[in-house]
C-alpha cells in the first residue's frame, strides 16, 4: 500500500514541478505508514498530512539508537522528543527561514524494530534507561530460542496469506473511513470483562508487594495500564474484522481475558530483560555508556574538576554521578588537587 502511494506522491510531484509558478495548485501531500529513517523534523512533516500516525520500523534497533542527534548540536536533545511523542504531546517546529509552522496534535509514532542481547545491554543501560526510554518498549522474546532448529518442509497454507491480506484491507478501509468522518466512538467494558482484567491487576500487586521485588513492581507500574490498551485493541480489530454489530461499543469479557494475557506475557517478558540489566556491574571499569564517551569526548586530555562540572551540566549529568565517575572510572586518574587526565 505505501509503495503504491509513494510512486502516485512521486508522479504528483514531478508533474507540479513542471507547472508554472503563476498555475500551480496545491502541492501534493504525501501519504504513508511506515518509514524506516527520518529526523523529528520530517516525522513531524509526514505526521501533519498522515493524521493516524506512522511506525518507525528499524530492523537493527541499534541503528536508530545511535542516530539520535546526528543532526543536532545538543546532546539528547532527540531522545527527548522521542519520549515527548511517546506520550503523545503535541509538535511544534518553527523552521529557520520558513515562514511555516509544522503543528501536530496528539501525534502517534510506533516503533518496532530487533536488537540482539550484547547491544541491549549497551544500548538501554545507563541514561537510556535512567531517562525512561527502556520503560517505552515491549519485548518479545522467544521462548523456544534453546531449542533446536528443525528444517521443516511444510510451506505456509495459502489461506493464511490471503486471509492476512484481507483483514489489511479492511483496516485500511476502516482507517480511510475515519479520515473522512473523524468520528470519535466511546467504548465501554462488559462488567465482567472489566472484573477479569481488576481482578488480574489486584493479583499481580499482591503477588509483587508480598515478594517485595522492587524489579517487578518497576515492570508492572509500567505494564498494568496496558490490559486495557490491549483490550480495546483487540475489540477494535475484531470489529473491523466482522464482529458482534449488535454492541459494537461493548468491549467483550473475551477480549479482556486475552488482554490479561498479553499484558502478562510483556510482564514476564520486560522482567527478564530489567533482570538482565540489574545484573550488569555497576562499575565504570564497564565498557562506557553513551553518555560517559560523550563526557569524556567534550574534556580535554587534561581537564580540571570546574572544566568537568561544566560539562556534566551542559550533558545534565548529576554532580554526584560526575564525582562517583572520576573516582571509580579506569579512564581518567586524579594526579593533582582538581586536576585530572585521561589514561
Amino acid at each position: 500500500m505505501d509503495y503504491k502511494q509513494i510512486c502516485e506522491y512521486n508522479n504528483a510531484m514531478e508533474e507540479f514541478n513542471k507547472v508554472d509558478l503563476a498555475n500551480k495548485g496545491p502541492r501534493p501531500q504525501s501519504r504513508q505508514r511506515l518509514i524506516s529513517d527520518a529526523t523529528i523534523e520530517s516525522i513531524a512533516e509526514l505526521l501533519s498530512h498522515n493524521p493516524l500516525g506512522l511506525t518507525m520500523y528499524s530492523d537493527e534497533l541499534d541503528g536508530w539508537l545511535s542516530s539520535f542527534d546526528r543532526y543536532h548540536n545538543k546532546r539528547g536533545g532527540e531522545v527527548s522528543q522521542w519520549l515527548s511523542l511517546n506520550r503523545g504531546e503535541d509538535i511544534v517546529i518553527n523552521r529557520k527561514g520558513s515562514e511555516r509552522i509544522i503543528s501536530v496534535a496528539n501525534p502517534f509514532v510506533n516503533v518496532i524494530g530487533s536488537i540482539q542481547p550484547g547491544i541491549l545491554s549497551r544500548s538501554f543501560s545507563g541514561v537510556n534507561r535512567d531517562n525512561g526510554l527502556l520503560s517505552r518498549f515491549l519485548f518479545v522474546l522467544d521462548p523456544q530460542e534453546n531449542d533446536p532448529v528443525i528444517w521443516g518442509e511444510e510451506d505456509m497454507p495459502t489461506n493464511v496469506s490471503q486471509r492476512w491480506e484481507s483483514f489489511v484491507n479492511k483496516l485500511d478501509e476502516a482507517a480511510q473511513e475515519y479520515i473522512k468522518t473523524a468520528k470519535q466512538i466511546e467504548h465501554c467494558f462488559q462488567p465482567d470483562g472489566f472484573e477479569w482484567i481488576r481482578t488480574w491487576h489486584d493479583a499481580m500487586e499482591e503477588a509483587i508487594n508480598s515478594e517485595r521485588d522492587m524489579t517487578g513492581r518497576e515492570v508492572f507500574r509500567k505494564i498494568q495500564t496496558y490490559a486495557f490498551r490491549f483490550a480495546l485493541l483487540l475489540h477494535v480489530l475484531r470489529e473491523v474484522d466482522g464482529g458482534n454489530d449488535s454492541a459494537p461499543e461493548i468491549i467483550s469479557l473475551e477480549d479482556s481475558k486475552n488482554a490479561s494475557l498479553l499484558a502478562h506475557y510483556f510482564y514476564q517478558t520486560n522482567y527478564l530483560i530489567y533482570n538482565s540489566l540489574g545484573k550488569e556491574s555497576n562499575s565504570y571499569d564497564q565498557q562506557l555508556d553513551e553518555r560517559w564517551r560523550q563526557f569524556l569526548s567534550m574534556l580535554g586530555q587534561v581537564f580540571t574538576t570546574e572544566e568537568a562540572i561544566r560539562v556534566a551540566e551542559e550533558l545534565k549529568i548529576p554532580k554526584r554521578s560526575m564525582y562517583h565517575f572520576l573516582k571509580a572510572s579506569k579512564y581518567t586518574v586524579n594526579y593533582s588537587h582538581g586536576k585530572y587526565r585521561k589514561k
